[in-house]
């Protein structure tokens, strides 16, 4: 129901556009004469180009504008974000699929507050001009992988001053671990990861 909220533009980043219900509601904005751009995975995990050719020619008639996401040279795209008028922003993390809407776990943040929306719409300007992101466009309440995430991440596990609660499919990263294990043991940890880590 948010994205109907949209009037004028709507800027997608997204990972997976493959769920019909919402390549419907996209197509109907982009025929109802709101300005799409999406920024779209151009090869999934074991995967191929050919999902980001068919989303893209699916799109394109309507006049969506699409790309991939070569120019960003990241492994994946996983960052899931829309840009509603550049007044708001949804904060996902959740691909526009099957499994996102009916399987997952998966969490989506509706955000109005200025300078978030600013400096989102900002680094996705860049993105969509091809224009390499700096540490210096990112605001510093913004944690933008691979940019400035591990610096700012680390800020923030050294804030903490009672407890830490995550909650991710992954925890993998050596040095993530150590800033976790070196913590002032008051410090009450939890972490929720995917079934398939937890015996790890």
């Amino acid at each position: 129901t948010e994205l109907w909220s949209t009037k004028y533009s709507l800027d997608l980043r997204q990972y997976q556009v493959t769920y019909p219900e919402v390549i419907q509601l996209v197509q109907n904005l982009a025929d109802m004469g709101r300005k799409v751009r999406l920024i779209l995975e151009s090869a999934t995990f074991g995967g191929s180009s050919k999902e980001y050719y068919k989303t893209r020619d699916t799109f394109i008639p309507h006049g969506v504008e699409v790309l991939p996401d070569e120019q960003l040279e990241v492994n994946f795209l996983h960052a899931k974000w829309f840009l509603l008028d550049g007044e708001k922003a949804i904060i996902s993390t959740a691909n526009m699929s099957y499994t996102s809407y009916r399987k997952n776990r998966e969490y989506r943040i509706i955000v109005e507050d200025e300078w978030v929306v600013e400096n989102l719409q900002s680094l996705y300007d860049k993105d969509w001009d091809w224009n390499f992101i700096m540490p210096g466009d990112i605001h510093p309440r913004v944690v933008f992988c691979p940019v400035n995430c591990r610096s700012a991440l680390r800020w923030l596990i050294d804030q903490a001053e009672s407890s830490i609660r995550l909650e991710t499919q992954y925890v993998e990263d050596p040095e993530f671990i150590e800033d976790l294990l070196v913590l002032d043991p008051s410090i009450d940890i939890q972490i929720i990861v995917g079934a398939h880590q937890e015996k790890d």
